[in-house]
């Protein structure tokens, strides 16, 4: 299940994958979240643990609080990979324009120097295996 997160003034502040997902709802008589069903909830727990956030519309104490909606697995990749920076890149003071990559090429990069490093590591092994017979 993947859910997009909001703050209190209605701005998108991220999306995470709920898996599985932890639904809660306000319990008045402790006044405390308690684990609930889904179609009970007024709230689902934050992938990392850390918090809650409301559903459905739901304003268990009258105020607002940050919340989530329930979104696809497509909406969520959309969110997780773009960067607001790659519209309108800061470009450093000390570099030129043709050196500032996006998140997409810096991502790209990141995965080829991951190969580069295996297979000099591979390299390397395959080396010592001859010299040391």
């Amino acid at each position: 299940m993947y859910i997009k997160t909001f703050d209190l003034e209605d701005k998108l502040t991220g999306a995470e994958k709920l898996d599985p997902p932890v639904f809660v709802r306000w319990q008045t008589s402790n006044g405390i979240m308690v684990r609930c069903e889904q179609e009970e909830a007024q709230a689902v727990i934050s992938e990392d643990n850390s918090t809650y956030y409301l559903i459905n519309g739901c304003q268990p104490h009258g105020e607002k609080e940050p919340y989530a909606e329930f979104i696809t697995e497509e909406e969520y990749k959309t969110i997780i990979d773009y960067d607001p920076e790659d519209d309108d890149p800061d470009v450093p003071d000390d570099q030129d324009e043709d050196e500032i990559m996006t998140r997409a090429e810096l991502t790209s990069a990141y995965k080829q120097l991951q190969q580069d490093y295996e297979f000099i590591g591979d390299c390397i092994i395959e080396m010592s295996e001859l010299v040391y017979v």
